[in-house]
């Protein structure tokens, strides 16, 4: 009895050690880690805002520095400001790169999608000249921003010695595919952990309203922060076609900027994947609204606003899962990375 006792103990304890010290691998225990996360990246937002006057970050790619090179950092381009001013060196590790059985599968799928988008804002061969920053570090293991704000792919960082501006890129253009998740037909990978960040404000309008913006004037007073969970995770639906509010020609007033908070993509006639959306058609005064949903769920699992937090109640776990068995949930190459 005494053999039988001991065998059947140490059984128990076979079972009971991968279901304890296992429990972080759970998408569920990623996923709040996720949140917490985000909640750090606030912190770093609002803290450059208090010592800003009030304005938040025009963009931010995450990830981190790049590490130093023979040739240096390329010149042509400049690290987000959270980045280039200490507030986050190096932003929250993500945790679906981190630990879980699918960790070397997000990590190779942010790899293959950097390359086949070409993103500036990658790991480089060994003496090649790196961007100063890598958008998701340099072992594809941290949080990066995916959503994608053509409006600040170049900005002014300052004057040469003639007064002139000085401007570089930042590689913000780049156009991740992260909303209207729920109607892809494979999962995406690549996206688990990631976030999104969007600032938005007023601009001062110089000249006719009609000609394009010149958003290096854009002050930022609110922002959308969100975070992406699971490949399994529904979530919430933030994300939908930018809405067109346009203000009268010739305006010359302090003006909200009503557009170009979306992306211009091939087959789609309006802009696409805006998370605002705007109550009052007074373009003067509109009423901006943080979420702008079309009924289909982005895979989004919490929203943080500038001095609130839209995180809206999750409907039960079963129903919020994708109806893929375990085994099947994988992705066959970047056919995922569609338009569809």
């Amino acid at each position: 009895m005494g053999v039988i006792s001991v065998a059947l103990l140490a059984g128990i304890i076979l079972i009971a050690v991968p279901m304890v010290f296992g429990n972080h691998r759970h998408p569920q225990y990623q996923e709040a880690e996720v949140k917490q996360n985000l909640h750090a990246i606030q912190l770093a937002i609002e803290r450059y805002a208090v010592d800003s006057g009030g304005n938040y970050p025009l963009w931010i790619s995450g990830g981190s520095h790049a590490p130093g090179s023979l040739g240096g950092p390329d010149a042509m381009y400049t690290a987000d400001v959270l980045i280039r001013e200490s507030y986050m060196p190096s932003y929250p590790a993500n945790p679906f790169a981190r630990t879980g059985q699918a960790r070397n599968e997000t990590r190779r799928a942010v790899c293959e999608m950097q390359e086949l988008l070409n993103d500036p804002l990658r790991p480089v061969e060994a003496g090649d000249m790196p961007a100063p920053a890598y958008r998701f570090g340099k072992d594809y293991e941290l949080m990066g921003n995916v959503l994608a704000d053509p409006r600040f792919a170049e900005v002014i960082v300052g004057t040469d010695s003639d007064g002139n501006p000085v401007r570089k890129r930042t590689g913000s253009d780049v156009i991740y595919r992260c909303w209207d998740i729920e109607a892809l037909d494979k999962p995406q990978y690549w996206l688990q952990g990631q976030f999104m960040y969007k600032s938005f404000g007023p601009l001062i309008a110089i000249g006719d309203a009609g000609a394009e913006p010149d958003f290096g004037k854009l002050h930022a007073d609110m922002y959308m922060l969100a975070g992406y969970g699971s490949v399994r995770t529904k979530g919430q639906d933030v994300l939908g076609p930018e809405q067109q509010l346009r203000p009268e020609s010739g305006a010359q007033s302090q003006l909200s900027l009503l557009n170009y908070t979306g992306l211009s993509i091939p087959g789609f006639s309006g802009r696409q994947a805006s998370p605002f959306s705007f109550g009052s058609t007074d373009a003067e005064q509109p009423l901006v609204s943080f979420g702008n949903p079309n009924g289909i769920a982005d895979g989004v699992i919490m929203v943080l606003t500038a001095g609130q937090q839209q995180s809206m109640a999750m409907q039960e776990r079963e129903a919020d899962l994708l109806a893929v068995p375990d085994g099947d949930v994988r992705e066959e190459g970047m056919e995922a990375q569609g338009y569809n």
